[in-house]
């Protein structure tokens, strides 16, 4: 619609005289408005959530649901597992083990001992005639290996539990070589703090 505009003239007595104005100079031009999409917090064009109006048999009041349908997760306990180590009769491993008697010729044994049961930290010593080799051996699943030299005569090699892990007793799996690296003994021990294991050898 075009505007229309007037003025009073004054000069004419009886009334008010109103005169068009000639708008034909105008310029007739309309401002576009575009509308702004909503954007979501992805800076993704927001997606209008459907509801589904076919399950209106019930109306529950607002909340959380905890019945067997909730889709909540499930709490989760965590239980630890209990191994055989500190199931057995501890005071009977209270003593010292005998690993068994050897005769050789060689120079040296090649030792390997390692925890065969549940890694707990297990330490050990290692002392060859009464005097320490290895102050301190910690036991894990995988062998230390260490070569023992032999005297002529009686040797006494033996291991001291220094500890019992957080699981007792200390235990051990024990294989002995020979420098020809052939196995000659192989044995197990249960002992706990302050005892050895002890392994007897006599060097033709």
């Amino acid at each position: 619609m075009t505007p229309t505009f007037g003025q009073i003239d004054r000069s004419v007595k009886g009334g008010i005289k109103i005169e068009a104005i000639d708008t034909t100079d105008i310029p007739n031009k309309s401002i576009a408005v575009k509308a702004t999409p909503i954007l979501g917090a992805s800076d993704k064009k927001a997606t209008p959530i459907a509801v589904d109006k076919t399950n209106t048999t019930s109306k529950k009041r607002a909340g959380v649901n905890f019945s067997d349908n909730s889709k909540l997760p499930l709490p989760q306990w965590h239980i630890n597992k209990t191994y055989g180590e500190n199931n057995r009769n501890i005071a009977k491993y209270r003593k010292d083990f005998f690993l068994g008697s050897l005769k050789t010729k060689s120079r040296y044994f090649r030792i390997q001992c390692r925890d065969h049961e549940y890694v707990d930290g297990d330490r050990i010593k290692l002392l060859l005639n009464g005097e320490v080799l290895i102050s301190k051996i910690t036991l894990t699943s995988s062998y230390y290996t260490i070569d023992v030299k032999l005297k002529d005569g009686h040797n006494t090699i033996e291991f001291e539990a220094l500890n019992e892990g957080s699981s007792s007793p200390n235990t051990a799996q024990l294989e002995v070589y020979n420098e020809s690296n052939t196995l000659i003994a192989a044995n197990q021990w249960l002992i706990t703090t302050g005892y050895k294991a002890q392994l007897r050898v006599f060097k033709e």
